[in-house]
């Protein structure tokens, strides 16, 4: 906004340099003086009214890129939750399969010992139906955590596609600001010349 308000004063300074100057020689009649005059005060409210325009522009972009950013911040986080999740359902994932395969290894360890001593057959049989109930347990759970997993896999890169998407939009808005301004600018830069 300063080289905007740079050119006006710029502007001012010079027109009024040059009607002082034309003053100076006196060489103006009032007619022209009273034209030359309203002129100068149409550019200026001209240069004003660019300059409102400008700003508004500027304060409304301003206010669309803090809402992206806001919105990004959001996402960020949802990203950073999932991310968090799919760590401890990952986690979960491992417990479950060292968990299944100790019950595995405890299942062959009893078959072993029936095998070997039969004093009890019934006992050995009730704890082999327990340990499969274990473990169909356990091949549930792990289902179950895997299940979970692949949702907050597909909620983790639904979240990365909306940052990716509010990047986008937060760029294209500082281009669009950068055109605007390049815009101004250049008009003022070829009316000044």
């Amino acid at each position: 906004m300063r080289p905007i308000f740079a050119k006006i004063q710029y502007s001012l300074n010079t027109s009024l340099g040059t009607l002082s100057h034309t003053l100076g020689e006196k060489t103006i009649s009032p007619e022209n003086l009273q034209s030359y005059v309203h002129d100068q005060l149409w550019s200026f409210r001209l240069e004003i009214l660019k300059y409102n325009e400008v700003s508004v522009g500027y304060q409304k972009a301003r206010q669309e890129n803090e809402h992206l950013n806001k919105q990004l911040e959001v996402e960020k986080k949802h990203h950073k939750d999932l991310n968090e999740r799919v760590n401890a359902l990952v986690k979960s994932e491992s417990d479950l399969k060292l968990r299944s395969s100790q019950l595995e290894t405890e299942l062959i360890t009893v078959k072993q010992m029936g095998q070997r001593y039969d004093p009890r057959p019934l006992d050995v049989e009730s704890e082999v139906l327990s340990l499969r109930s274990h473990l169909g347990k356990a091949g549930e759970e792990l289902k179950m955590a895997t299940q979970k997993l692949s949702d907050a896999e597909e909620l983790r890169q639904g979240a990365e596609n909306t940052v990716a998407v509010l990047k986008v939009s937060i760029l294209f808005m500082i281009f669009a600001e950068i055109l605007i301004l390049i815009e101004i600018y250049g008009r003022k830069e070829y009316e000044a010349y």
